[in-house]
């Protein structure tokens, strides 16, 4: 993603709206932390590289959603594979038991963040639904254990 020259904020935005789908300008502040004017500016640079859009709300007309455009897909689809690549490189640095300690390790990890996150965990709570896909010898894609389906 660096050859696309964008700051992390942009990043983010771009990524926010590849997993969450379109939102509001409004909310893509809220996450970043940073006010209206900002936020609407930083879209605008997004817009005018041709990463996103601005859509119509059908039910509030005042509201204009935005979404990922193809090229914005696009991109996030080339960032995702570069780092796939980037981690199973790393995965062929450790032997299958090492692999097994490290998918435990991220596993636990990114439940622990998501109980950040969701303010309701505790170090305590730190066995969830989700397991690190061992396919990538610890990856962050992830898999939900009773279905087995990527999340």
């Amino acid at each position: 993603m660096k050859e696309g020259g964008l700051s992390p904020s942009q990043l983010n935005t771009l990524m926010r709206l590849h997993y969450r789908g379109p939102c509001p300008i409004s909310e893509v502040g809220d996450d970043l932390g940073v006010t209206a004017a900002a936020a609407s500016q930083m879209v605008e640079r997004l817009v005018q590289q041709g990463l996103i859009e601005r859509g119509e709300d059908p039910q509030d007309r005042r509201l204009r959603p935005i979404r990922l455009t193809a090229d914005g897909k696009a991109l996030i689809a080339r960032g995702v594979e570069a780092r796939v690549s980037w981690i199973e490189s790393l995965r062929d640095a450790f032997g299958p038991k090492e692999r097994a300690g490290v998918t435990e390790m991220l596993t636990r990890l990114t439940q622990a963040v998501r109980n950040l996150d969701a303010d309701e965990g505790s170090p305590e709570t730190l066995h969830g639904t989700d397991s690190v896909s061992p396919q990538l010898g610890g990856s962050l894609v992830r898999k939900n254990k009773e279905t087995g389906i990527p999340s």
